[in-house]
């Protein structure tokens, strides 16, 4: 019995030491993982818990604000010069704003500020084009130097003489003339020109195949022009006007300081059009080409 007894209280007491042999163990594995340090949260989790993160703002960020300003100053801005510089500091503010942030990737500075310099590039080409369009509205009678070296010719024409080149042929002479184009005895164009080569036209008469006038230089130099008529400028060296059937009733182009093209459908009352192309006139059903004629003086070019 006391055999018994004694295996009894060995047995209860190894269980008892296996279960204070486990909780040790519990407790050793429980007390080294409380030990590890917790890792630090993610940048961005700890800037905005979604996930998403963006690079805290500067006072450099604050002043690149002045772009914007500055971009509605390029756009009502009338010169096209201060037009330029305004966008380029508009691009260049926020760009140098952009490239400080280096806790953003390099990659995604550059493309930002590719795009800032795209959409300043992009607004510059359609205020660029618009100034040029305001700027031939408001000098309608002028016609500025082209710069081109004067087209091949019959006419043996001095290279300080002013000439004109219409129907194949040309007119020419020592100086330039007030009178440029006179058709039985009006004048239908007269300019003068500056010492810049500029020409301003000061008289223009153009009329339909109803003896209407189409298109004039009024007495205070603006221009005028019918509402059945359409006028184009391609560039500052040329004016091109059609009548209501969309014929090209005049074609005017300053080539370079020496030399204007004259072409179109001209009108005098009571006499035959007179329609003159680069290759020949036309007069009453009979084509002809101009004659190479040194005018002594009085008008340019004309026609009887």
């Amino acid at each position: 019995m006391s055999r018994q007894t004694d295996r009894q209280r060995e047995a209860k007491k190894r269980k008892e030491e296996m279960r204070k042999a486990a909780r040790a163990r519990r407790a050793a594995a429980s007390s080294n993982v409380s030990s590890i340090p917790p890792l630090p949260p993610s940048r961005s989790s700890e800037a905005h818990p979604s996930g998403w993160w963006f690079p805290k703002l500067g006072f450099g960020d604050l002043l690149a604000l002045i772009a914007l300003p500055l971009a509605v100053a390029g756009i009502l801005i009338d010169n096209i010069g201060g037009v330029a510089a305004c966008l380029a500091l508009a691009t260049i503010i926020p760009c140098a704003a952009i490239i400080r942030h280096n806790e953003t990737k390099i990659w995604h500075r550059a493309v930002s500020c590719l795009l800032v310099t795209s959409i300043s590039s992009i607004i510059f080409l359609i205020l660029y084009y618009e100034h040029d369009k305001r700027e031939l509205t408001k000098s309608e009678g002028v016609l500025y130097s082209a710069e081109l070296p004067r087209p091949a010719n019959r006419c043996a024409i001095p290279d300080s003489d002013f000439a004109v080149l219409a129907g194949g042929g040309a007119s020419f002479g020592p100086s330039q003339y007030t009178n440029i184009l006179n058709i039985a005895g009006d004048n239908i164009i007269s300019a003068r020109q500056d010492a810049n080569g500029r020409l301003t036209l000061n008289t223009l008469r153009i009329f339909d195949d109803q003896d209407n006038i189409i298109a004039r230089i009024e007495e205070n130099g603006d221009f005028w022009l019918h509402q059945s008529a359409r006028r184009i400028r391609p560039d500052w060296s040329t004016i091109i006007i059609y009548d209501r059937h969309d014929n090209e009733a005049l074609n005017l182009r300053l080539i370079n300081k020496k030399t204007i093209s004259i072409g179109g459908i001209f009108r005098v009352k009571g006499h035959s059009p007179v329609i003159i192309s680069a290759s020949s006139i036309k007069i009453n059903g009979n084509t002809f080409v101009s004659p190479c004629f040194r005018s002594g003086g009085g008008v340019l070019f004309r026609i009887d």
